[in-house]
């Protein structure tokens, strides 16, 4: 079989990230540096538990609102318990 360079020659024209498989997915607690803390770890792993199960998604893109990604577990939370 001959190689179609014409039918593999690389797309000149920016893709519609409408047609993107991917899942934009942001942490939104800013005010506590979106600390996973209250309902926003089950939140979490709701959204990435339903975006990983959709077949139409191929990449996940996690970000955090505000100045800082995540700052990890919510310790106040914690000591509350």
């Amino acid at each position: 079989m001959a190689f179609d360079a014409a039918a593999h020659a690389p797309r000149t024209e920016d893709p519609d990230p409408d047609d993107l498989p991917v899942s934009a997915l942001t942490l939104n607690r800013p005010e506590r540096l979106n600390a996973l803390g209250d309902t926003l770890r089950e939140d979490l792993l709701d959204a990435v538990t339903r975006s990983s199960g959709d077949p139409a998604v191929r990449v996940i893109v996690l970000t955090g609102a505000g100045k800082g990604f995540c700052a990890g577990g919510d310790v106040k939370a914690l000591a509350a318990w």
